[in-house]
């Protein structure tokens, strides 16, 4: 699912071997930071076209979704 913010946009998939992860994937360094400020987030520039990602509780992504409803 794609996730659009005032400061960016994110790409959100399930982890494949885990279920109650999410993978919060940017194109832009920032990103996932602007949403998520805490997430480890690393850079994976020849891996995809999704430089960096990071791996979060799904519970935590839709808290800080929510938060973006909410505030915006």
């Amino acid at each position: 699912m794609w996730v659009f913010v005032r400061e960016g946009y994110v790409s959100i998939v399930e982890d494949r071997l885990n279920p109650d992860i999410l993978i919060v994937r940017a194109r832009i360094k920032g990103d996932i930071e602007a949403v998520w400020p805490d997430a480890e987030v690393i850079h994976t520039p020849v891996l995809a076209d999704y430089a960096f990602r990071a791996r979060l509780k799904r519970e935590e992504v839709a808290a800080g979704i929510a938060d973006q409803v909410f505030e915006n």
